[in-house]
């Protein structure tokens, strides 16, 4: 299960907050307009819906996190920050060291890599935390992190990944 709550980083003209449903929408509209947030600004520092899988998670927590800022990913994974696209428009963030730093693996992080195609090997595993975001064009076109995107949510709904709200 999965909620979308009130958290978004993305602002209207007037100051007004979109819902992360709303924000979505708008963002998905504006896609093939690379960098046109159809009036909005983008606010860096305000968090975004991820979800943080610790190696001992046994369901992924969807939470509030603050990521567009410089070295906020690598902050939250805690090492060399590699990403790895998944089905449904979210990418997740590994520590690409994980491994030869003897950090633990983390199944649930494989679980989800496996079964929404982020082209591990078969016998590949993902160590330490992990962190899955959607990406949208920024203002100035590069991509920036935004909610995890509802189809991904479903993608791993349909995949017997449990999500809860933390």
């Amino acid at each position: 299960m999965y909620k979308l709550s009130r958290v978004t980083p993305f602002r209207t003209d007037n100051g007004h907050q979109l819902s992360s449903l709303h924000r979505l929408r708008a963002l998905a509209e504006s896609f093939e307009r690379v960098g046109d947030h159809g009036g909005m600004t983008f606010d860096p520092t305000a968090p975004v819906l991820a979800l943080i899988i610790e190696p001992t998670d046994e369901v992924a927590t969807l939470r509030p996190v603050a990521v567009n800022t410089p070295g906020g990913i690598g902050a939250i994974i805690r090492g060399s920050i590699e990403a790895i696209e998944l089905d449904g428009g979210s990418v997740l963030w590994l520590d690409e060291s994980g491994k030869n730093l003897g950090l633990p693996t983390n199944l649930l992080a494989t679980k989800i890599a496996h079964r929404l195609h982020a082209g591990l090997f078969p016998d590949d595993t993902i160590n330490g935390r992990a962190l899955i975001v959607g990406e949208a064009p920024g203002p100035h076109g590069d991509l920036v992190s935004i909610d995890v995107t509802p189809p991904t949510l479903a993608a791993l709904s349909a995949a017997g990944v449990d999500v809860i709200s933390g």
